[in-house]
């Protein structure tokens, strides 16, 4: 069991927070589901061939998100959801909207 919750640690460390083009953002780590043998190395190493479930963030093209914007400017609009931060040109909204600069909400 120790040495199964050191592995869970390190590989929380090394994957939690990073972004791969096939899988998306991982988010969180949820379980390990294979563990091979470990392999000794030359200087006294050890690892491991894991495979594991995670949540992930992967959006797609048309895919239609929950965000909370966090800026509005005459360029656009900036907003984020997940680990994801988006910006959303002037030029990709409707031409009846238009930037209003008092009417801003103060910070």
């Amino acid at each position: 069991a120790q040495i199964r919750d050191t592995l869970v640690q390190k590989l929380n460390g090394q994957v939690e927070g990073t972004c791969s083009g096939q899988y998306g953002y991982i988010i969180c780590v949820t379980n390990i589901t294979k563990q091979d043998k470990a392999v000794v190395h030359d200087d006294g190493t050890v690892s491991f061939k894991v495979g594991f479930t995670a949540i992930v963030c992967r959006p797609f093209k048309g895919e239609v998100v929950d965000a909370v914007v966090t800026q509005v400017n005459k360029l656009g609009i900036f907003a984020e959801f997940g680990p994801v931060n988006a910006f959303v040109s002037k030029h990709q909204m409707p031409s009846d909207m238009e930037f209003q600069e008092q009417l801003i909400p103060p910070l």
